[in-house]
């Protein structure tokens, strides 16, 4: 299936390469942080191989932060449940917060650090008075199905095959050793981005061009006995802004997440857009010829919408998913442009509390997170450690061993 798109995308005038640059449209196979067949995750590239070595470090798994303890306008520790019991850990030096762009900001604001008027509505003493939950962005998917012969996708009888679990068992290869999304491609679409990369072309210039506005992954749909293509359209740089607040100042409530998805009406057209060229690229003649198909039976609430303008404005209501890419909500920057951590990761009018992960992003990046909330957490730990006097060249874990593939 990744190759054929791939040759599908190169028809459509899209490159074969990495994607790294400006420019955009281009595809190719994925890139996975996969080491020997199984998951390398940020767990495993960095925790495991340090967890049972270090003296210092003790992992306790299962417990929930109930607030950061600050006093005096410093931070002194950390509040935490395990078990049923709360109980508190000093801090000598400072205290990190890394629980991600949801959990991060519930944090800080239980513990006092927020929007002043939101916190006190709730009972919570203000001790620092930042947007904190604002700016939250998120990259939403909507996916199209299709179709194919049974030689070019995999299914659900794929993962049942005892060949197929025999090999990875033996060899941590085949269909269970990769991550299932087959090709990526990052394209702009829309007329403003045509006249953009015309002007490139023409002028060899980049000034005034826009990065990719839609992503693309492309996978099997391997929870049905169909061969089914999946291509879902992400609109890579979203206007629309949302937000997190408290929903009680009980630390075990969940927060209020208000993703606010097509709040601004220009993403909604941009995923249309996306949703158009997509289809076009299962129109290219390596598609066709293992017979993609368009099934709109995987979407009951669209199934009997004839025109497919209207069709797919109907799959961006009823069927719009989230990435899981949300970022944002303890943004960087200085305190009057609206940051709440500063250059170094400190939170502005708290010390010794630092904010390292992906919530300090002050814009959503064109493509997956999970390399960018790596990169933040190797340069908040260069940052301690510079701030501590600390050599900071280390050598980086090894995740991802690129793939060479010919195209035939």
């Amino acid at each position: 299936l990744g190759d054929q798109l791939v040759r599908a995308g190169l028809l459509k005038g899209l490159r074969y390469t990495d994607c790294s640059d400006y420019e955009g449209n281009c595809i190719l196979h994925t890139m996975s942080t996969i080491r020997d067949g199984v998951r390398c995750s940020a767990s495993t590239a960095y925790l495991k191989p340090v967890s049972t070595k270090r003296p210092n470090l003790h992992i306790i798994t299962d417990a929930e932060v109930s607030r950061v303890i600050i006093e005096n306008g410093r931070a002194k520790g950390v509040e935490y449940t395990y078990e049923g019991k709360t109980s508190q850990i000093s801090a000598t030096r400072e205290v990190v917060v890394a629980a991600g762009a949801v959990g991060s900001p519930k944090i800080l604001m239980l513990s006092g650090v927020g929007p002043k008027n939101h916190l006190e509505s709730l009972g919570i003493k203000v001790l620092s008075d930042l947007p904190v939950g604002d700016n939250l962005q998120d990259h939403t998917r909507v996916t199209m199905f299709y179709e194919v012969s049974k030689d070019t996708a995999t299914n659900v009888g794929t993962f049942a095959d005892r060949y197929a679990q025999e090999q990875y068992l033996g060899t941590q290869t085949g269909p269970y050793s990769y991550s299932g999304i087959e090709a990526l491609a990052w394209v702009r679409v829309g007329e403003r981005n045509r006249r953009s990369s015309l002007s490139q072309k023409l002028f060899g210039t980049f000034q005034n061009v826009e990065p990719p506005n839609v992503q693309y992954h492309i996978a099997s749909v391997v929870g049905v006995q169909q061969y089914i293509a999946a291509i879902s359209t992400t609109g890579t740089r979203p206007k629309s802004i949302g937000t997190i607040r408290l929903n009680s100042s009980n630390p075990r409530g969940d927060p209020l997440i208000d993703v606010n998805y097509y709040g601004d009406k220009r993403d909604w057209q941009v995923t249309l857009e996306g949703l158009k060229f997509s289809h076009e690229l299962f129109q290219t003649k390596p598609l066709k010829t293992v017979g993609a198909k368009l099934v709109k039976s995987l979407h009951p609430r669209c199934s009997k919408v004839s025109d497919f303008t209207d069709y797919l404005n109907c799959i961006i209501k009823y069927y719009t998913l989230t990435m899981y890419h949300p970022v944002g909500t303890v943004k960087m920057g200085s305190k009057s442009q609206g940051g709440v951590v500063n250059r170094k990761l400190k939170v502005h009018g708290v010390n010794g509390l630092r904010v390292i992960d992906a919530s300090i992003a002050p814009t959503l990046i064109s493509m997956n997170t999970n390399a960018m909330a790596i990169m933040i957490g190797e340069k908040g730990a260069d940052i301690i450690k510079a701030d501590n006097g600390i050599n900071t060249e280390i050598k980086m874990p090894i995740c991802n061993r690129r793939r060479r593939f010919s195209l035939g």
